[in-house]
């Protein structure tokens, strides 16, 4: 209504007051608010018709509202006083004992008429009063303003006739009037300021109770608190690690402990100031979740550094034995440190395959610092993921404990039977689908070697029937005696190096190829093998590895330390490994989200579509789309199928 007739309200005004007037009767919601809409658009479209006046001058004060009303008021009260001027003529006409009942009658015909209008003024002159008020408050006074709104709709329900959906629509009404962009945005520079500086955070919390009230300045913060949580962490983390990012020697500690602070940092900040608010949470667990997943030393080291690889190398570093390994009575506290960054890590399928690999080293080389803290941080990843996810540690842990009982059941059959002294065999037996193992290659094992492993197939298959054992060598280890110089040395080594080095007490020269003849191992390994061995100048080579070489045993090695370890792991490309495995979980995640969503709709039978794709991605998160492909797969193998009373239910199929 940009250019309503002058005489428009006036008339229409009129119209409504002879309403009142001829029936006694109130005007129906409709009819009211339809009167009031229109009154509200002549105010604020002669507002703003009268300060684009070209008269107007730039300094004239801001009271054009109040103007606007004045002609309301003086129309009304003419219009009545006429109204009752015909009253009085009516009177007058009257008999003298009649007059006192005529009046009477008449006031209570008009009551209603004179308490709406009442009503309805005593609202537009709080509006102009009010007004007048806001333009002189500071806009970055925000609970000012929100009392204030929050008085006018209280007072606005009482004085006029609003029906409870009108009311919130003159809420959001009063919304927008009162926080255009232009003010928002000064509010929301505020706050931004607010939330940088520890110091305003009594501040804050004055301001925040004013702020929920509002929706649109409840939703800024949330976007603010967001924003605020993922650049503080960003900050934090590039100050500490960037120069250490560069050359890739992140210590996962450090990273960890500061992504463990930060967090609490940020915990204690909604604790404090956004008393807990629900939202206030999930806005600060966002922007949390996305820096740990998102930040410089992701960006510079690539999948070396992920998150969720630093955390498998702190848990590892906390439950190896060595210098950096977890103190009892810290136990409680670290795995919590743990739990923390875990809950926000997104690959959790890349963690699993990795603290796989980090747990089955340590099982396999006996360094673990505890098997019941291994077993209580694994408990509490089945609590946040279920059983799936960690079946296969559970698994590894309990073939641990199997395999202590078998060999301290085959040490006694040894000792009775008196084949050889069994303290100088161990054995570790494990379930081939729950390890992260590989088979090796068949070699020719030496008869002292050989004689063992065959007396313990024969008492363990006698115990378990039908069953196969499959040697992997290249986790085997042992010991061996060598004397040289007159010295005794005691020597770590695989059973590669045992392999190799009992050849050369038949004779002092071998070439490459008849220890490969002699051993069955690979070519590459047996270079590898080789390499170590003259590196610790145990074996010497005088023109390299390849097939002709003579290698000899040296008769010049010392060391100021008895045992001599020489097991040392063959150097891998780390950055090709990692990428490999990186490649393969891509390869193997919709294979894995398809089972995850079998599983959980034979435990369901039915579900909706959406909360299927929330259960699933406490386990991976791949994007949405992913998951929504592999629930079109399976529907298409008759897995399960939509329900066709609801499109957006899932009805899984026996």
């Amino acid at each position: 209504m940009a250019h309503m007739n002058k005489n428009y309200i006036p008339n229409t005004l009129s119209k409504s007051i002879d309403l009142f007037w001829n029936s006694c009767e109130s005007l129906s919601s409709s009819e009211y608010m339809k009167l009031y809409s229109e009154i509200f658009t002549y105010l604020t479209t002669g507002w703003v018709a009268l300060n684009r006046s070209p008269g107007r001058r730039a300094n004239q004060p801001n009271d054009t509202s109040g103007i606007l009303v004045e002609r309301l008021y003086v129309f009304t009260k003419n219009y009545i006083r006429n109204k009752l001027d015909e009253v009085s003529k009516d009177i007058n006409s009257q008999p003298a004992e009649s007059i006192l009942q005529y009046y009477k009658r008449s006031r209570d015909e008009h009551r209603m008429l004179f308490r709406t209008l009442n009503g309805a003024y005593n609202y537009f002159n709080r509006y102009c009063d009010r007004g007048k008020y806001r333009i002189g408050t500071d806009v970055c006074e925000i609970h000012v303003i929100v009392e204030y709104v929050d008085y006018e709709i209280q007072q606005a329900n009482v004085c006029l006739l609003i029906e409870i959906s009108s009311l919130k629509k003159l809420q959001n009404l009063l919304e927008e009037i009162f926080f255009p962009p232009n003010i928002v945005n000064i509010i929301v520079d505020k706050l931004r300021i607010l939330l940088l500086d520890d110091n305003n955070y009594n501040e804050l919390s004055i301001q925040f109770e004013s702020i929920c009230r509002l929706k649109i300045m409840k939703n800024e913060l949330l976007k603010l608190i967001e924003e605020h949580v993922y650049e503080r962490g960003i900050h934090e983390i590039k100050a500490a690690f960037t120069n250490k990012a560069m050359n890739e020697t992140i210590d996962p500690s450090s990273y960890i402990e500061t992504l463990v602070n930060l967090q609490t940092k940020y915990q204690t900040l909604i604790q404090d100031i956004f008393a807990n608010d629900a939202a206030c949470i999930a806005a600060r667990n966002k922007g949390y979740a996305k820096f740990v997943n998102e930040n410089i030393i992701i960006e510079d080291s690539g999948m070396m550094a992920k998150s969720e690889v630093l955390l498998c190398q702190y848990c590892d570093l906390l439950l190896k034995k060595g210098k950096a390994a977890i103190i009892d009575d810290d136990w409680d506290h670290k795995q919590k440190n743990i739990l923390i960054v875990f809950d926000f890590i997104e690959s959790k399928d890349l963690f699993m395959r990795i603290y796989q690999k980090k747990l089955c080293k340590r099982l396999l080389n006996e360094s673990s610092v505890s098997h019941e803290y291994e077993t209580s941080l694994i408990s509490a990843f089945k609590d946040k993921c279920g059983h799936e996810y960690t079946s296969k540690f559970e698994q590894m842990m309990k073939d641990i404990r199997i395999s202590e009982d078998l060999t301290k059941e085959y040490k006694e059959n040894v000792e009775k039977n008196s084949i050889y002294d069994s303290e100088k065999f161990s054995v570790m037996v494990f379930m081939t689908n729950y390890w992260p193992l590989s088979s090796s290659p068949d070699v020719i094992l030496p008869i002292e070697l050989k004689s063992m492993f065959d007396d313990f197939t024969k008492f363990y298959l006698g115990k378990y029937n039908g069953r196969k054992l499959m040697l992997l060598h290249q986790h085997s280890y042992g010991e061996l005696r060598m004397k040289i110089s007159g010295k005794d040395y005691q020597l770590l080594v695989s059973t590669y190096q045992i392999m190799i080095l009992l050849l050369f007490n038949e004779k002092p020269n071998w070439t490459v190829k008849q220890i490969q003849d002699q051993t069955k191992i690979e070519s590459e390994l047996l270079t590898g093998i080789l390499s170590i061995l003259s590196n610790k100048n145990i074996l010497i080579s005088e023109n390299g590895f390849d097939s002709t070489s003579v290698i000899r045993l040296t008769d010049n090695f010392t060391s100021d330390k008895f045992r001599v370890n020489l097991n040392i792991p063959l150097k891998l490309n780390k950055e090709k490994k990692c990428n490999d495995l990186s490649r393969t979980i891509d390869e193997e995640r919709p294979m894995k989200i398809q089972a995850a969503l079998v599983r959980i709709m034979k435990k369901e039978k039915i579900l909706k579509y959406s909360l299927l794709i929330e259960q699933i991605r406490t386990q991976f998160q791949p994007e949405v789309l992913s998951i929504k492909k592999c629930i079109e797969i399976l529907i298409e193998k008759e897995y399960f199928q939509r329900d066709p009373n609801d499109k957006n239910t899932l009805v899984y199929l026996p």
